[in-house]
């Protein structure tokens, strides 16, 4: 059933067209909706994203009715079809927008550079007036904006995006060069990049294309050496990346698992470099090209011959260590949620919360590829660290380091690439003198030596090397205060003729500046400090020349022309008729209804070309930092540590705050276990604490579980492999305490799938083949989990070839779950020798029957139990699922199998009522500063606060419970002081970011810190608290930022929750409001 969109509230006639919307996600929940709304809009069900509804735009906006389609599926811009031409612009984007979308998932809004603006089109466009700040462009569905305005637009976005969250929007920008398009008369352009959050800062100018080096046409190189042992071919994985001059090897992969680290990996070229048999034809679409030798000689024929001058050699490390399990094959991936599937939950967001972004990515490389036992215990005890810490933790700075330091080796890197680069290596420095502090450097330094090191280990000198670094560019880079000055609101209506020009004239000074102000410090280098002073010359001449022909005539009317880069007036002035001309355009086009003077075009020239200087000789200043940091020993090999160290640190802190409130724990990992795995309360990582059940598993062997049709049975072994490959990576595991697992060498996990017709494979053949992977791969150290093998053919044939997979198994030693509804096998076990026979044991999934009005129902209880299931129940299932009743009394008839189901109900969680009186009181306070706020807090919640300095974020452990929080915002006025704000959060840690991230006049956020204490009473009394502490604070005579909650005193469970009036102070905020009392 397709979904409907639909707008839910009405157009306002406010400052723009779209300036106001709001627009609301409506799902068509019954068939009865489709006929009560057939007037709205069709939509693909992998679409669910906001749509302009023709006959409420066309109110506002006549001209635009005709532009849009009734159906997405027709245009995935909202362009009727007809109105799109096959060589056109909007036919480009419309294309790329296509390519990009991914089922069940909303496509990212795209931005094209065109000429001097990046443009979207259609409804990517309304979105970006609706909820960007945008006008429209002549009055169609098109928007666009500067290169200069690109970050605030894209900023304003994820800050005011109403959607599923922020975290459901992408942006996808295009950047052009060249008019290389055959027959089209179109620029060449190339997706550059994909903001989404967290990974919001756009680095502009670097796009992966002719004009630069090949070193930017893919982060990879593959290089495949194909392997043949006793009949069976292995692969051998080389990922070169020649960037950070590193080759990663993966040895002797079947088949499966080399595919999945393929394609779960980075971007890589289209090209995949083969050394071995026949070409293989696995490669689909890529282009394969055949390369020999041996392994150096390959790798660095293969580097000279693509980078040439450009190939510096790389370090090689082999990632599939003695022990170390073997990477997982794309079908077990799948089937655990690694990678993804929208059949299956996402093991990486049950992890940290999130499956996009740069962490999300670490964590499915890290489950993927599992890095050794002995990294495994460096993130163990990292983790436990971040568990029982009561201190606040240090800010972390996540960037994409490897693109990064490409973009130094290249020379490209921009000022907010050095930023970003000087948080991550300062940040970096910081955690790595804290863990030292905590005793956990060795286990950080294990991790990091093996995400970045080849030859010879981590970098020497790391913190010396580390400071050199932020020294040079510190010398260079502008600091945050040194940044370009905002232009005056454009807003002149009420205000003199005299005042409108000199705000024109100030932005339109403001906008050329901001092409190279702010980027370096004006004394970076000699030549910077000359051009900004010709700068300063021109524009003061300039000033001159507007004073005497534009300003002295109080009813003239300057122009700021934003295309042609220039001022004008609008009337020739009638005291000097004669002495004004008409400008010429950028083309050279005579301007009749413009006028200025041979004087102010001269130093408007001037002062242009002065800009253009100046802003070559920033970008050369910027150029020359990347080559002495390039130059540096060891340097961007720091570079690199310093963004594992981040990105670690900040993968392990994610993983405690998500994994606290769910109930998991830590398995222990013990080599001379007599078992596998011995898991106690084993249960689904999906599922929540109110919901889910669990069970006892300890295998030493093959267990053969049968079960009734979804009675949980692939659940159980989904539940027990996710717990294994969990544990073996260091991490929590939704298990009980006591849990232990023993060192695995790989998890295999075969799920009951179909067919592969695009490979030529029936579900037969494909199930068959991964069983030959399966028995090339795994040994008596493995743990595997097979279900339904033999389903694909006759149930005879199916049962045998099941049997004697099952047999080879024990025989082999293999522990793990083979799961079964081919109930013949069992008449074939006893034939197995004794010695596998005892290797064998029965399980099956337990029902109850319970009586509903004098039915006996049956009623799943989703345990194991010792046994066999020989009735599937399958009529059960197929009633459920809508199988018409007269077939089901046909098929009793037949089979005579039991009917019905009762579904298990979830428990429904209740606040804690309100039961803790405030006993201990507050004497005088002296001076209302951080400490004194502290008094208040401790006394209203009778228990001892946390402190949290500035830049540093709450310890994990405080993720999922309530808590109340005082925080102390410095004033940026010269006077100094604070402002005080007083809230309440189930998630402070996320809470907190979102404040530091706030931007409101006179207050510097960024740079707050607090007291946090912790109510065990629940959210109920943390909202009580949070009233309390803001009322006495406030009658004390603090300086409150917001007192909108104070009267919150009676809540329940359908009360607004407290977060929700957090997220309306900061949208204040970002709206420019008034908050402050």
């Amino acid at each position: 059933m397709h979904r409907s969109l639909r707008i839910s509230s009405a157009l306002l006639p406010r400052r723009q067209q779209f300036g106001s919307l709001n627009f609301a996600l409506s799902a068509r929940r019954a068939a009865s909706d489709d006929s009560r709304n057939s007037n709205s809009p069709e939509l693909e069900p992998y679409v669910p994203y906001h749509i302009l509804k023709p006959d409420v735009v066309s109110d506002y906006m006549p001209n635009l009715s005709a532009h849009l389609a009734s159906q997405l599926s027709n245009c995935p811009l909202g362009y009727a079809t007809t109105m799109v031409g096959p060589k056109t612009l909007v036919k480009y984007v419309q294309n790329e927008k296509v390519n990009l979308s991914v089922k069940d998932r909303m496509p990212p809004l795209l931005l094209v550079k065109v000429g001097e603006f990046y443009e979207s089109f259609g409804f990517d466009a309304g979105i970006l007036i609706a909820h960007g700040g945008l006008n429209s462009m002549g009055g169609k569905l098109r928007a666009g904006m500067p290169l200069a305005n690109i970050q605030s637009v894209v900023d304003r976005l994820f800050q005011s995006w109403p959607g599923k969250g922020a975290d459901s929007l992408e942006i996808a920008v295009y950047e052009e060069f060249g008019f290389n398009v055959t027959g089209t008369g179109l620029k060449n352009r190339k997706l550059q990049q994909i903001l989404r959050k967290g990974e919001e800062e756009y680095f502009f100018n670097l796009h992966m294309g002719e004009g630069s080096s090949t070193m930017n046409e893919g982060v990879r190189v593959i290089l495949v050496r194909e392997r043949l042992t006793k009949s069976q071919k292995s692969y051998d994985l080389y990922e070169i990346e020649p960037y950070i001059s590193r080759c990663s090897i993966s040895s002797s992969l079947p088949l499966s698992s080399l595919l999945s680290l393929i394609d779960s990996g980075s971007v890589y070229k289209d090209t995949v470099y083969f050394s071995g048999g026949d070409l293989p034809s696995w490669a689909g679409d890529l282009e394969v090209e055949r390369v020999s030798g041996g392994e150096q000689v390959m790798i660095e024929n293969l580097g000279v011959k693509l980078f040439g001058e450009k190939w510096m050699g790389v370090k090689v490390s082999e990632k599939c260590t003695e022990t170390s399990m073997k990477p997982l094959n794309f079908e077990t991936a799948k089937e655990i949620g690694v990678v993804r599937d929208h059949r299956i939950a996402s093991l990486v967001a049950a992890v940290i919360g999130d499956e996009k972004g740069y962490a999300a990515d670490y964590v499915r490389d890290m489950l993927l590829r599992h890095k050794g036992v002995e990294v495994g215990a460096g993130v163990r005890n990292i983790v436990k660290w971040l568990t029982n810490t009561k201190e606040s933790l240090p800010e972390r700075k996540i960037i994409d380091v490897k693109r990064v330091i490409r973009w130094i080796r290249e020379g490209e890197c921009s000022r907010r690439g050095f930023i970003e680069l000087r948080e991550s290596v300062e940040r970096a420095g910081v955690w790595e003198e804290f863990c030292i502090r905590e005793g956990v450097a060795c286990d950080l330094g294990k991790v990091v030596e093996y995400d970045t090191a080849g030859e010879g280990g981590r970098v020497k000198n790391f913190s010396t090397i580390r400071q050199r670094v932020l020294q040079l560019i510190e010398n260079t880079v502008a600091a945050d205060e040194d940044a370009i000055v905002e232009a005056i609101e454009d807003d002149v209506k009420g205000k003199g003729k005299m005042e409108q020009t000199e705000i024109k004239v100030n932005n339109f000074f403001v906008r050329n500046d901001r092409t190279w102000q702010g980027r370096v410090k004006e004394d970076a280098t000699d030549g910077v400090k000359q051009a900004v002073k010709r700068v300063e010359h021109c524009k003061e001449r300039l000033v001159e020349s507007l004073k005497r022909d534009f300003y002295h005539d109080e009813g003239a009317e300057v122009v700021v022309d934003i295309f042609n880069n220039a001022l004008y007036l609008r009337c020739e002035p009638a005291d000097r008729k004669g002495e004004y001309m008409h400008p010429k355009d950028r083309n050279n086009r005579l301007l009749r209804n413009r006028y200025t003077t041979e004087d102010v075009n001269e130093k408007l020239r001037d002062y242009i070309g002065a800009t253009q200087e100046c802003k070559a000789e920033v970008a050369g200043a910027l150029k020359s930092l990347s080559v002495d940091i390039g130059r540096l020993e060891d340097g961007l090999d720091a570079i690199l540590e310093c963004g594992y160290i981040n990105m670690i640190i900040e993968v392990c802190i994610r993983h405690v705050a998500e994994v606290r409130k769910k109930g998991w724990t830590i398995p222990d990992v013990e080599e001379s276990m007599s078992h596998a795995v011995s898991l106690n309360d084993v249960f689904p990582y999906w599922m929540g604490p109110s919901s889910r059940v669990t069970n006892d598993v300890k295998l030493n062997g093959m267990c053969a579980l049968t079960a009734p049709n979804m009675s949980g049975k692939s659940t159980v072994m989904r539940s027990v492999a996710a717990a294994a490959l969990l544990a073996s990576a260091g991490m929590y595991a939704p298990v009980g305490s006591g849990s232990r697992v023993g060192v695995l060498d790989a998890i295999f996990v075969r799920g009951a799938s179909g067919d592969a017709p695009n490979e030529g494979k029936s579900a037969f053949g494909a199930e068959i083949e991964d069983i030959g992977d399966m028995f090339g791969t795994c040994s008596d150290r493995s743990l595997v989990f097979v279900d339904e093998l033999g389903r694909g053919t006759s149930p005879t044939d199916g049962a045998s070839i099941a049997a004697a997979v099952l047999e080879e198994m024990a025989k082999r030693g293999i522990n793990g779950f083979f799961a079964t509804h081919l109930f013949e096998i069992f008449r074939l076990i006893p034939k197995f020798p004794p010695e596998v026979r005892e290797r064998i044991i029965n399980k099956r999934m337990a029902v109850d029957y319970v009586d509903v009005g004098g039915e006996r129902v049956v009623e799943w209880t989703y345990k194991l139990e010792d046994g066999v299931c020989k009735d599937s129940m399958a009529l059960v299932t197929a009633r459920k699922f809508g199988l018409p009743e007269e077939v089901l009394d046909r098929a009793r008839e037949f089979q005579g199998l039991v009917e019905g189901r009762k579904e298990m109900e979830e428990e429904e969680e209740r606040e804690e009522n309100w039961g803790v009186a405030v006993e201990r009181e507050i004497g005088d306070i002296p001076n209302l500063d951080l400490g004194a706020a502290c008094n208040i807090l401790e006394a209203v919640s009778n228990a001892s606060a946390i402190t949290l300095p500035a830049k540093f974020t709450p310890p994990p452990y405080l993720e999922g419970r309530s808590c109340v929080y005082v925080l102390e915002v410095p004033e940026t006025s010269a006077e100094g002081g604070s402002m005080y704000y007083v809230g309440e959060s189930d998630g402070v840690g996320k809470r907190l970011k979102a404040h530091r991230s706030k931007r409101m006049r006179g207050l510097s956020w960024s740079n707050c810190k607090g007291k946090i204490v912790e109510v065990e009473e629940g959210k109920g009394q943390a909202r009580r608290m949070e009233s309390e502490v803001i009322k006495r604070m406030e009658a004390m005579g603090f300086g409150m930022i917001s007192v909108a909650d104070k009267s919150h005193t009676n809540f329940g469970g359908g009360g607004r929750d407290g977060d929700e009036v957090g997220d309306r102070v900061a949208g204040q905020a970002r709206n420019g409001e008034n908050t402050a009392s």
